[in-house]
């Protein structure tokens, strides 16, 4: 795998799903979590399904469901804490009872109501509610740009990095210097796959150790005046330029509560020299 970077001949072989779901009909059941390696995968399969599976049924007979959780899905739903995060009561929920149902319906033909119920079942975090839906994105998804400004010193939490509604004009660059004998350490976020087999830190931690370093930009909002949820897909279109013969830029959603607790609700990476494909 390592001598196969790029994708390619290797790789294709593997008959990867998301080229080859106008073959597939079957009906399946994708369960992940918003702090899951795999999330990105198992969206973009129930997207590819429910539009390009071979069958009307198999388009028809998919669902999705979406935590609060690593990859190991808060012990199968029985769990109340992820990382640092207790979502409450509400997040528990018996995935292996759910999958039964899911088996007996289509493995025995059991006429449990399970294919009735809306396709999509979502957690939102901070609101800690389950919500739900016949597809993703949600139809009433508004994609709302922002963008971020600085006077050029946006290093740190202490710089003046901002994020606002506010197209650009003409603004200073923001500058660091990276180095790899020094890296920036991974604190949470969609690493693999549980605490106890994996010494790795996962799920919803604080950010700021992180924000402290000078080689860290923070860009940030003034305090909410009302809750904003965000429920759906997050892109971030980024300008830069490095001396360096290759890098690896990361961008990260970050949650910041009244006592100054950063947590991380979303994030993407992506190595300089795959910008635009993973093909060369």
């Amino acid at each position: 795998w390592v001598n196969n970077p790029t994708y390619g001949d290797y790789w294709r072989k593997f008959k990867p799903v998301d080229e080859h779901y106008e073959d597939i009909e079957v009906a399946s059941y994708s369960q992940a979590g918003w702090f899951d390696v795999f999330l990105q995968g198992s969206l973009n399969n129930f997207i590819g399904m429910t539009t390009r599976a071979r069958s009307e049924k198999a388009r028809r007979n998919q669902k999705l469901i979406v935590g609060p959780w690593v990859h190991q899905l808060g012990a199968r739903g029985t769990e109340r804490t992820t990382g640092d995060v207790d979502f409450g009561p509400e997040v528990l929920f018996d995935l292996e009872e759910e999958e039964v149902r899911w088996m007996d319906h289509w493995l025995k033909g059991a006429d449990n109501g399970i294919t009735d119920e809306p396709r999509v079942k979502l957690f939102v975090m901070g609101a800690n509610e389950w919500r739900y839906a016949d597809d993703w994105p949600l139809p009433e998804t508004r994609y709302t740009p922002h963008y971020i400004h600085s006077g050029g010193g946006a290093n740190s939490l202490f710089g003046d990095g901002t994020l606002d509604r506010t197209e650009p004009a003409e603004e200073k660059p923001d500058r660091y210097v990276y180095d790899p004998d020094h890296p920036v350490m991974t604190i949470g976020g969609s690493t693999c796959c549980n605490t106890r087999g994996t010494p790795v830190s996962m799920g919803p931690r604080d950010q700021r150790p992180n924000e402290y370093r000078p080689d860290v930009l923070v860009y940030t909002t003034p305090p909410l005046e009302q809750d904003v949820e965000v429920t759906g897909p997050v892109k971030m279109v980024l300008y830069a330029a490095s001396s360096a013969r290759d890098t690896d830029f990361v961008a990260k959603l970050v949650d910041v509560a009244p006592n100054e607790y950063a947590m991380n609700v979303a994030e993407g990476i992506l190595r300089a020299r795959y910008r635009d494909s993973w093909d060369e």
